[in-house]
């Protein structure tokens, strides 16, 4: 646990990836609204059950 991946293979790793390279606010905006005008990615958005919006951490 906590290892990092010089090559992320599982769907984990890559979100790790993305969350590492995407710790800036401006760069993760930048990226959710890229990813966002992706129908698919946006579909499978909205259709979360569990949208979190920051609380769990709260």
């Amino acid at each position: 646990m906590g290892w990092k991946v010089d090559t992320p293979e599982s769907v984990q790793e890559k979100v790790d990836a993305i969350h590492d390279l995407a710790a800036d606010d401006q760069v993760a905006a930048k990226v959710t609204t890229d990813f966002l005008r992706r129908p698919a990615v946006a579909s499978k958005a909205m259709a979360d059950d569990y949208p979190d919006y920051g609380l769990a951490a709260a």
